[in-house]
């Protein structure tokens, strides 16, 4: 049972005043706030420094009274607001723990106090990156190379001890007037109470979350990766790499490898490519792995020290803390660096990566496999094997296996070249010599690098070009069949129970299944196996199908409906005879039988069945999330929960703090969806009209939702069975 709030608990956002109290530390100003709890600027009264203290105060679980305490709002709300206590406390530790780390913000102190959590971290001058390149605009490569290996170190520590930082993105990385970065406001904390708790939105920026953040799949080090990517993209273009939600309906990324901008290494952009791959598994897997890549296989051994806007400063260091279990093997981590006074409160902490000793020790070599695909490098002669630089060759034959050709497209390369003129003398799908002679004359051909190895274009040039052959090639087939005599096909053998049967589903159990007194039941059976619909007048149609054994033996499964139309599964069972079949359903939340005859639907059947649809390829459950994001770039996971039966999509989508809505839309006999639905998803909960776009393609449906100030993507799942 749901709780009311408190009426009397006061707004959600009540910072401590300055010149309040948390322990020994003194409260100066507010440097920030936001949904999961405020940042302050304090004096440590016993050592004499200025420091930032991050205070855990989840709005959406909690509120301040007396302008000092902070209690949950509500009973039902206290489990949530401990737990989510407890880790930021335990977080802390985490974060003291990777202090010598390069670029990690430095931690000094935690502790519990006014019912809540405090962590207390240094304090120093610089500005975000963001910030950055809106005032001075595209880095340098100097200033990118002194931004890249620092953060790599950093991070490399994380994940060696088992965590992720999870919202990296230019805004949460400062950088002080030398250029140094340090990185800040680690998001996982809050993804992890989002995941427990509803009454939190989870949130991550569109351009730098990976694919796996808004779905389901497993994160890693290759999470990470994809943001710093995004992150790298943007600081050397000027703008951040496209949505990952409309990279994954069609990928208009821009590759820099085939952007060039000048200055810059081959290998380091085709390292930041392979960082930003839509799959996980195409991306490096670790940073040592992404870092040979990168064209860089040993830590940074700068030493330097960020230093914030002018204020008080202390010579003091931070206490020792006990070493973590797992030691790190990364030469130079020796920089000494500091939190930030620009802190963006998403309350800190990491987010616990269960590593696999095949993750956390993945050879080099792997890595560079998995390098985005780019534009090799030119060389003088098409003719033989190519001829290149060797770090250039490797970074032409890493691209391409980044691209990871199975056995039949690279068949249909073969075929797209011997069609072209340029003889691979076979198809068997194995690249040897004469293929990549071939490979490198049809590049020269096209005026491209002539490298032996394939960009992603020119596999997908290639692939089309071997599609519209086998297209014509099917084309001639038909022709001459079209043109050849008619030969009259043999009559098919009647199976002994094939026919048309006809009747009504009658429930019974515990629960009333029926929408309507009676569902009728159409069934078609050909050749032992048959497949229908149950319809009732209110709910429309639900698919059955049997199978017919030659004893007369009947199983199947059919789906049914209750009062709201809500669907669950039966299973069948019965037998043929006389002409007849004598079926029994039975399911998890009731049963029911049934008789039909041979012949045409009765008429009750046929008025009823008319509203429904027909069972379809597409019919199924899928389920997932879906992103929400507002105008002021704002975003929201919502849930949905849908079905398609036939030529109709219906379901509800799902909104933490909004509540659900009833949607349907229609479904093409191609898989394409359409239609309008109203949603309230938008921070004043207000109905919005939105027009739909989608598509199923294979066990995935993809749906795109726009309207007025707001736009909702995502890629849901079929659930199995």
């Amino acid at each position: 049972m749901d709780h009311p709030r408190d009426p009397l608990a006061g707004p959600d956002f009540v910072a401590l005043r300055a010149g309040q109290r948390v322990g020994r530390y003194e409260v100066l100003g507010v440097l920030g706030h936001g949904g999961f709890g405020i940042t302050y600027r304090a004096l440590d009264r016993q050592l004499g420094r200025e420091v930032a203290i991050k205070e855990y105060l989840p709005a959406a679980l909690a509120v301040r009274r007396d302008g000092t305490t902070v209690l949950p709002r509500s009973p039902h709300e206290a489990d949530d607001f401990n737990w989510g206590r407890t880790r930021f406390v335990e977080e802390g530790r985490t974060l003291a723990g990777l202090q010598k780390s390069p670029a990690i913000v430095r931690v000094f102190d935690f502790l519990e106090f006014n019912g809540t959590a405090y962590i207390v971290m240094e304090l120093v001058q610089g500005e975000t990156l963001d910030h950055r390149l809106k005032r001075t605009g595209p880095l340098p490569p100097a200033a990118i190379e002194r931004l890249l290996w620092p953060l790599l170190d950093g991070l490399a520590c994380v994940h060696a001890n088992g965590f992720l930082h999870r919202d990296i993105k230019p805004a949460n990385i400062l950088v002080d007037a030398e250029g140094d970065p340090t990185l800040i406001d680690f998001g996982a904390s809050r993804a992890a109470m989002a995941g427990r708790s509803l009454a939190l939105t989870a949130v991550f920026t569109p351009g730098y979350a990976a694919a796996e953040q808004v779905t389901s799949a497993r994160q890693g080090p290759w999470t990470d990766i994809y943001a710093l990517s995004g992150t790298l993209y943007y600081a050397i273009t000027g703008k951040p790499p496209p949505n990952v939600f409309d990279r994954m309906t069609e990928d208009r990324y821009e590759s820099l490898a085939l952007l060039q901008p000048p200055g810059f290494s081959r290998r380091l952009l085709l390292g930041i490519d392979a960082g930003l791959a839509v799959k996980a598994g195409d991306r490096p897997q670790t940073i040592p792995g992404w870092r040979t890549v990168l064209g860089k296989t040993a830590a940074s051994d700068n030493d330097v020290t960020v230093v914030s806007r002018p204020g008080r400063r202390s010579p003091m260091v931070a206490p020792e803390v006990e070493p973590m279990n797992r030691q790190v093997s990364s030469g130079g981590l020796q920089r000494r660096l500091a939190a930030a006074a620009i802190l963006a409160v998403a309350a800190g902490g990491f987010f616990v990566w269960k590593a696999r000793d095949d993750d956390r020790h993945a050879a080099p070599e792997r890595s560079i496999q998995v390098a985005s695909p780019a534009v090799p490098p030119r060389v003088e002669s098409a003719v033989g094997p190519p001829k290149t630089e060797p770090d250039e060759r490797r970074a032409a034959e890493a691209a391409e296996a980044g691209l990871r050709l199975g056995l039949p497209e690279r068949q249909k390369v073969q075929i797209a070249l011997t069609a072209a003129g340029f003889d691979t003398r076979g198809s068997d799908g194995t690249f040897g010599p004469r293929s990549r002679e071939m490979i490198a004359a049809w590049q020269k051909a096209q005026g491209q690098p002539a490298t032996g190895f394939l960009t992603a274009p020119q596999s997908l040039t290639l692939q089309r070009k071997a599609d519209e052959e086998k297209r014509k090639a099917e084309e001639e087939v038909r022709t001459r069949a079209a043109s050849a005599p008619a030969t009259p096909a043999p009559a098919p053998v009647a199976a002994p129970f094939d026919g048309t049967y006809v009747g009504f589903f009658s429930p019974s159990g515990p629960v009333a299944l029926q929408a309507s007194p009676a569902h009728s039941i159409s069934l078609r059976v050909a050749n032992g196996s048959g497949s229908g619909t149950m319809t009732s007048a209110s709910c429309g149609a639900t698919p059955i199908s049997v199978r017919i054994s030659p004893s007369g033996a009947i199983t199947g499964d059919a789906q049914s409906v209750d009062a709201s139309c809500s669907r669950f599964p039966l299973a069948i069972q019965g037998q043929a005879a006389n002409g007849q079949l004598w079926m029994t359903f039975n399911g998890a939340v009731g049963s029911g039988s049934a008789n039909l005859m041979p012949g045409a639907p009765p008429a009750a059947s046929r008025r009823a069945a008319a509203p429904g649809p027909l069972a379809g390829r597409f019919d199924g459950s899928y389920a997932g999330s879906l992103s929400a994001v507002d105008t002021g770039g704002i975003s929201r996971v919502l849930t949905a929960d849908l079905e398609i039966a036939g030529d109709r999509l219906s379901g509800r989508i799902s909104s933490p703090t909004c509540g659900s809505a009833t949607i349907a839309l229609a479904v093409s006999a191609g898989g394409e969806v359409s239609g309008e639905v109203r949603l309230q998803a938008n921070p004043t909960c207000s109905p919005i009209p939105l027009g739909v776009q989608g598509r199923v393609l294979g066990d995935r449906l993809t749906l795109d939702l726009r309207g007025a100030g707001l736009r909702i993507q995502g890629t849901l799942t079929r659930r199995a069975g």
